[in-house]
């Protein structure tokens, strides 16, 4: 699940925009796996809207990497037994919306 407002999202378009990442290497080891999955998106800016794409592309690349990332949660989920579903929780109204499966 991903959250308006990123913080990390947002540190990591500010990476992408300026090629200087963070200087805490906690954050920085976040936002260079974050930067691969929003690399396109960043060329469009840091607006609202573009964040906000930003942040379902992490998310959803999140759930791919659950969904096959283990020999075991990939069996479970073709076996319909278990599914990932990524979400988007909107920090202002508390609202989670979930993403297509």
């Amino acid at each position: 699940m991903g959250h308006t407002g990123c913080g990390a999202i947002a540190a990591t378009m500010n990476a992408l925009a300026t090629g200087q990442g963070p200087e805490s290497k906690n954050l920085r080891a976040i936002t260079d796996r974050i930067a691969p999955h929003i690399e396109a998106i960043a060329l469009r800016g840091s607006s609202p809207e573009t964040l906000r794409d930003a942040m379902q592309a992490n998310v959803r690349a999140s759930v791919d990497h659950l969904r096959h990332g283990s020999q075991i949660l990939e069996e479970l989920v073709l076996k319909g037994r278990v599914v990932v579903v990524g979400a988007e929780y909107d920090l202002e109204t508390g609202q989670v919306r979930f993403f297509e499966h």
